[in-house]
């Protein structure tokens, strides 16, 4: 019997549970509702002698079939604040998308 990743992406990508909702637009197309876990990763650099620098890195999983035209160079708007979609990286199996934000405030 044949394992359903499928299944399992779309139970972890509930807004029930883990994930959150936001709106996608494409560049030139229309803005659709997607589903994924919102990353928000703060990290401290040290780039000098008592001087640090807080680094924040926006992320956004969700499925690759929700995400349809050209995303990069496209938005996302999560909680109200929109990014610019700057890079994707896809999973080994081809379903997970992981998207690298730029806050555009």
């Amino acid at each position: 019997m044949a394992y359903d990743f499928d299944a399992d992406l779309t139970e972890m990508l509930d807004t029930d549970e883990h994930a959150t909702s936001a709106t996608y637009t494409p560049v030139g197309g229309s803005a659709a509702t997607v589903k994924g876990i919102f990353d928000q990763a703060q990290e401290h650099e040290e780039v000098g002698i008592g001087i640090d620098l807080e680094l924040t890195n926006a992320l956004f999983h969700c499925k690759k079939s929700d995400l349809t035209g050209t995303f990069i160079g496209g938005t996302m708007v999560i909680n109200s604040t929109t990014y610019l979609i700057k890079a994707e990286t896809v999973d080994e199996a081809g379903l997970l998308s992981t998207l690298t934000l730029q806050d555009q405030t």
